[in-house]
């Protein structure tokens, strides 16, 4: 019984920790995404405001293409490694369910 008891409590530790993962990797991604689009809107310039503006729809494009393909190749970076983190946990409840007799320390 109370390796049960162990053994749900390590599940529910390990729910809590995907959750905490999965939110700060949320806040990261909106971080990474607001900073792009900062980055593009400093460097395409405000269309009110003509002196120093880039005005050529071809440069705007790129400058936009280039940044979120940096924003996103980042984030998708993130993603995998929380994926990479998270199939590990699971392995690990997987073996714990199968070996319920096995002790934890």
């Amino acid at each position: 019984m109370e390796q049960i008891a162990k053994s749900t409590s390590l599940i529910a530790e390990a729910n809590k920790a995907a959750l905490a993962q999965m939110q700060e990797l949320t806040r990261k991604q909106g971080e990474i995404l607001a900073l792009a689009l900062k980055n593009i809107k400093a460097a395409v310039g405000d269309s009110s405001c003509p002196e120093g503006a880039i005005r050529d729809p071809a440069q705007i494009g790129e400058i936009t293409q280039k940044a979120l393909d940096l924003a996103f190749g980042n984030m998708r970076d993130l993603a995998m490694v929380l994926v990479n983190t998270q199939s590990k946990a699971v392995g690990v409840l997987n073996d714990r369910i199968l070996n319920p007799n096995k002790k934890i320390n």
